[in-house]
């Protein structure tokens, strides 16, 4: 069985419509709704790949991906960071922490497949 792609996001609206753009990959697809759930769900079943926000209550997506960085097990699991936001200072500190790909909301659904295509396609070595 293929490992699924993680979605985390506090806004279960936001969740939904990118599950409905990566259901034309045919992976299985697991969601959280904020950063500690994210942490404690990849703990159990390491994703292919997070896709996460980065506006969360309590652990951020940058936080989110600190912690991943720390963790021998999930340290090497490629995030994609979504936000709202095209801050200069969050695109710095997610570069900084090894995020894989950075997209900003609204996306399309043929930009959000194409990235994430190209992001499994490099995480398989």
């Amino acid at each position: 069985m293929d490992k699924p792609i993680l979605i985390v996001d506090d806004s279960a609206a936001m969740r939904a419509v990118t599950k409905m753009a990566l259901a034309h990959l045919g992976l299985p697809i697991i969601e959280a709704s904020n950063g500690a759930q994210a942490l404690s769900t990849m703990q159990a079943t390491p994703p292919a790949l997070v896709i996460s926000d980065i506006n969360m209550p309590g652990i951020s997506g940058i936080e989110l991906l600190r912690q991943m960085k720390v963790d021998h097990q999930l340290r090497h699991i490629p995030m994609l960071m979504l936000t709202t936001e095209g801050s200069q200072t969050e695109l710095a500190q997610g570069r900084a922490l090894g995020a894989t790909a950075w997209m900003v909301k609204p996306f399309t659904v043929d930009s959000l497949l194409a990235l994430v295509q190209k992001i499994l396609k490099l995480s398989v070595d």
